[in-house]
């Protein structure tokens, strides 16, 4: 059961939260922030759909189909949707969407730019 997984806190910094993140084997979470760095770190994630942001984060990242609602949270549930997102199909969907969503950064730093230029 969950009762067996050790919680603890990250941080101070992303980089310090990502690389305490890459050392372990899978993520629990109700928070945005600990979704897109749990994927950002390579982690498999499950989230806890609190609020719809996190939803659409999941979705984004070819999680929808693991997203627990938050009345609906069980250990053994939990678990299962942990498994299908440590697979490694799922795994390389998770990371081709975070370049694809590194990309789409880019382009409107870009944007942001050359807007800034014209001023």
């Amino acid at each position: 059961g969950l009762g067996d997984i050790a919680c603890e806190q990250l941080g101070p910094t992303p980089a310090a939260a990502l690389e305490r993140l890459a050392q372990t084997s899978g993520l629990i979470t109700v928070r945005l922030h600990g979704l897109l760095l749990g994927a950002l770190a390579g982690v498999p994630c499950v989230p806890i759909a609190y609020d719809d942001k996190v939803r659409v984060a999941a979705e984004r990242l070819g999680l929808g189909d693991v997203v627990v609602p938050l009345a609906g949270v069980s250990d053994a549930d939990l678990l299962q949707r942990l498994d299908i997102a440590a697979a490694q199909e799922r795994r390389t969907i998770v990371s081709e969407r975070v370049q694809m969503m590194r990309a789409e950064r880019d382009d409107v730093a870009r944007v942001l730019v050359r807007a800034g230029r014209r001023r």
